[in-house]
């Protein structure tokens, strides 16, 4: 990858009108050994407190504009932040979480983001959604809690890579009169990237226009439209007539649409709860277990009732304590080590290459072998001893620990590992913030699995030492 020229946020302690505050200068951007050519000479001049929107065709590198590194921005600064298309919020955190990301990972005081939040999530209009998640969200308001998360590290500079293109069209438009509004209140120099000319027309002080790959400037447009802009009266000057009809009629339908598709989300399910069919679905399996169960011989079949009257027989001979509790032992080793081992070098294997690829042949030789032909050698190193159990039982569990930590940190979403990097986020942060919780349900479904095995791999080592 390679790039030449300049780019640079031009230092300053407060935007002031009509100041640079981004100067592009002839960059020149090229991908990959064969040298793609993204960009091309391409320059920029944005005033501050400018929204300059930047319109193309698809692969012209507008993207790569706003994401490039110059010879003096050579990586995320806290004073520029970007709201994606993808949204980006971490699922696992509530709307005011997501909001005070960037304050966090930018290690502001406990007070300044306590203070922050709730007048930024005011702001964009989700008083009452603190405390819901991102699926509960419309796609309109999961993009107003990004602009809200951008807006709350108070940036300079704002940059937006078509944040509204995987909207509807309804939801579309009430978001840009949502960004105007916020514009209006808080002004900030804004990048707006986009392939709609409506939009660019609606948001933007100029409009550039950039040439097919690779990318450069061919025209800068005044849009001589006073603010506030009538959308109406925009489409008449400057789109079809009958695009800008339409624009009324689904701006009356907006606001009420999105909340009532958030509000779909915020209900519960009808009927039983997941935890009620579950009880019933194992009490329908245990009547049956019973009912066939006394209907074939005791000795070839057993049922519950047998089982339990078993039980309560061979603890008041208090003989189960004692087997049990060794067992109980083996098993607990056997997991622990596996989860101390198997968790690291997991992760380890899905964030180094170099690590996945010199390991990745032990693991697939050893997970393809039958473990009970593995058995023998156990026997002959480690003899009939606890140790030689606890071995097994280890045998049994690493491998689902080993492959879903693996699969969890290796499917980490790169589009949120983009929106922490974007907001100068340590590596350790990264780790601690983004990658482990995203990796959780992974590692949780693999020590399920493991302890299932590793009760198989303890009963085995009962037969065999």
């Amino acid at each position: 990858m390679r790039s030449g020229g300049r780019i640079g946020a031009v230092p300053h302690p407060g935007p002031t009108v009509g100041a640079s505050m981004v100067v592009i200068d002839q960059i020149t951007k090229n991908f990959g050994r064969a040298g793609t050519a993204a960009l091309s000479s391409c320059s920029l001049d944005v005033p501050g407190n400018e929204i300059l929107c930047v319109i193309g065709p698809s692969g012209c590198g507008k993207t790569t504009l706003l994401l490039i590194n110059g010879t003096e921005v050579t990586a995320p600064r806290p004073d520029v932040a970007m709201v994606f298309q993808h949204f980006g919020l971490l699922p696992w955190k509530t709307v005011q979480d997501n909001v005070a990301y960037g304050l966090r990972v930018q290690g502001r005081p406990e007070r300044e983001i306590a203070d922050a939040v709730p007048r930024y999530v005011d702001l964009i209009g989700l008083r009452g959604f603190e405390g819901s998640y991102p699926y509960q969200l419309s796609g309109g308001m999961q993009q107003r809690v990004g602009l809200a998360r951008a807006l709350a590290v108070n940036p300079m500079v704002l940059l937006m890579d078509e944040p509204f293109g995987s909207l509807d069209a309804q939801t579309r438009e009430l978001m840009q009169e949502e960004l105007l509004r916020v514009w209006r209140r808080q002004p900030k120099t804004m990048i707006f990237v986009t392939h709609s000319i409506d939009e660019a027309v609606i948001l933007g002080d100029r409009v550039a226009l950039m040439t097919r790959r690779p990318g450069r400037v061919k025209e800068i447009i005044e849009v001589g439209i006073s603010r506030p802009r009538d959308p109406e009266r925009v489409a008449r000057a400057y789109l079809a007539p009958a695009e800008g009809r339409s624009r009324g009629r689904r701006r009356t339908m907006s606001v009420a649409a999105e909340r009532g598709r958030a509000a779909g989300r915020r209900e519960g399910v009808a009927g039983l709860s997941p935890t009620a069919i579950r009880v019933l679905s194992v009490m329908v399996g245990v009547l049956a277990w019973e009912a066939y169960g006394r209907a074939v011989h005791s000795v070839l079949f057993t049922y519950p009732s047998a089982v339990v009257r078993a039980a309560y027989e061979l603890i008041a001979a208090g003989e189960l304590q004692f087997y049990l509790k060794s067992s109980v032992v083996v098993l607990s080793l056997g997991l622990v080590l596996a989860i101390v081992l198997g968790i690291p070098l997991g992760v380890l294997m899905g964030r180094r290459a170099v690590i996945e690829h010199a390991v990745d042949p032990y693991v697939n030789a050893l997970y393809a072998t039958p473990l009970v032909a593995v058995i023998p050698v156990i026997v002959v190193w480690l003899g009939f001893q606890t140790k030689a159990k606890v071995v097994l039982v280890f045998l049994f569990c690493i491998f689902p620990i080993l492959i879903n930590t693996y699969q969890g940190v290796k499917n980490t979403d790169a589009r949120l590992v983009q929106v922490a990097r974007s907001f100068c986020s340590k590596e350790w942060r990264l780790w601690r913030d983004l990658i482990l919780p995203s990796s959780a349900p992974f590692i949780l479904a693999g020590i399920r699995l493991a302890i299932g095995r590793g009760l198989i791999g303890m009963v085995v080592a009962e037969f065999y030492t």
